[in-house]
């Protein structure tokens, strides 16, 4: 079930502020458990390592009226008719991205929204019918110390573009002498982002 995304979704999680620390999932999917939360981007080192300079936010009372800089999240637990394990994850951030175009700053937002299938061994993870089947859920291999962070800071990444750009690029800037989009080759920093291998080898799972 996807939740709604409101102010009272972000309050609600507003009030769980901080770092998650490593946690039961399959506990959470049998008990069919909530938890939801937030903490600053700055948390995620992979994330920030290779973006522009983002805001850091230590506190809720330092939060920018952009919302720059917060991750918000909520991983719901259940179990079907199967008596198969499930867990979904909702992840909303806001980064602070340059257009490859007009090289003008914007705010891009992050809103995934992922089930997952959770199982307990490693040789589960993997299964022929994934490659049948491309739209399959995919399958997390739990424990009971699960590094829930590592896992949002995944979604993170595979939700943001590997060449950022306006939809269309800011009134102000000459968009007469702007390269095609086609034309517009990463950076020589973005050649090397981890955001574009991890993206690569989820394909290739």
């Amino acid at each position: 079930m996807i939740p709604t995304i409101d102010s009272q979704w972000f309050k609600s999680c507003e009030a769980h502020w901080g770092s998650v620390r490593a946690l039961d999932v399959f506990a959470i999917a049998v008990h069919n458990q909530k938890l939801q939360g937030a903490f600053s981007l700055q948390s995620l080192d992979r994330v920030v390592q290779d973006l522009s300079e983002q805001p850091y936010v230590k506190d809720l009372e330092h939060m920018p009226n952009t919302g720059l800089g917060v991750v918000w999240f909520e991983l719901t637990g259940r179990t079907d008719n199967q008596e198969r394990m499930w867990l979904d994850l909702q992840v909303v951030t806001k980064v602070s991205l340059t257009c490859q175009r007009c090289l003008v700053p914007f705010v891009f937002e992050v809103n995934e929204n992922i089930p997952f299938h959770l199982v307990r061994r490693p040789n589960q993870v993997e299964s022929e019918a994934d490659d049948i089947d491309p739209d399959a859920p995919e399958r997390l291999l739990g424990s009971g110390r699960f590094d829930l962070m590592g896992l949002i800071e995944d979604q993170i990444i595979l939700g943001l573009p590997y060449v950022p750009k306006h939809d269309v690029c800011p009134k102000t800037v000459d968009n007469r002498h702007l390269p095609e989009l086609s034309a517009v080759e990463p950076l020589e920093n973005e050649k090397k982002s981890p955001f574009h291998a991890l993206k690569v080898l989820k394909k290739d799972i």
